[in-house]
């Protein structure tokens, strides 16, 4: 019996740290390059934004470390809504900069459209959600 045989096991899902920390890392990085490109605009901002990279990402090897006891669907599905409203909390956070600033920042294209890009979130909950259920057919 390998390793990863004895971890617990959704009906779609298995533990695998490639998976993991890759859906981990690449579905955060973006916070961490907004951060980075917001410390130019106002430090408090991009601070918080980098703070907020670091927090998910904590979230995330928490959750790996409970993994002999966790399933691996209930784990993604936390993080990636963890990082939805941490999205929410950021976006909102960046509007109270003002329009005029991140329209200066992003060469006059900036506005309310951005917030569509949040959708991304529940449609990763839905389609794993569609997968694990599926899994149990």
């Amino acid at each position: 019996m390998s390793a990863s045989e004895s971890l617990p096991r959704s009906n779609a899902f298995v533990w695998n740290a490639s998976g993991w920390f890759g859906g981990q890392f690449g579905g955060t990085f973006w916070m961490l390059l907004a951060g980075l490109f917001m410390l130019r605009i106002d430090a408090t901002t991009g601070w918080i934004t980098i703070a907020a990279y670091a927090a998910l990402n904590v979230l995330g090897l928490v959750l790996w470390s409970r993994r002999r006891e966790m399933k691996p669907y209930p784990a993604f599905q936390i993080l990636i809504g963890a990082t939805g409203l941490v999205a929410i909390g950021l976006f909102v956070l960046w509007q109270r900069l003002g329009r005029d600033r991140i329209q200066e920042a992003f060469g006059g294209q900036a506005g309310y459209v951005h917030y569509a890009w949040l959708l991304v979130f529940p449609v990763l909950m839905l389609m794993f959600w569609l997968q694990e259920r599926r899994g149990r057919a």
